[in-house]
């Protein structure tokens, strides 16, 4: 779930672009990003303020990390949106 569904907030079709850079994340390195078991508190908490990682053990492009970052910004303001992932992907998969 997107931080702004978590924390109860108003929220956009943006939410679904976080959704998707969670999966791509997962089947690029083979789990979550964020994997607090705790509560969903403790996970929310985890998304604002634990840096994204990507664990330089799985190669993945530069393109992709970039993609996820841009996907997974806690803002929902300033994350991209979907025409901006299907541009990028455009670029990934032509």
């Amino acid at each position: 779930m997107a931080p702004q569904v978590l924390a109860g907030d108003s929220y956009s079709i943006k939410c679904d672009v976080w959704s998707l850079g969670v999966m791509y994340y997962q089947i690029l390195y083979g789990f979550l990003p964020w994997n607090e078991k705790n509560t969903l508190h403790v996970l929310l908490e985890s998304m604002k303020n634990i840096k994204l990682d990507f664990p330089p053990s799985v190669p993945v492009t530069d393109t992709s990390k970039d993609l996820i970052r841009h996907m997974l910004t806690v803002d929902e303001t300033a994350r991209i949106g979907v025409l901006e992932v299907k541009e990028i992907l455009g670029i990934l998969i032509p």
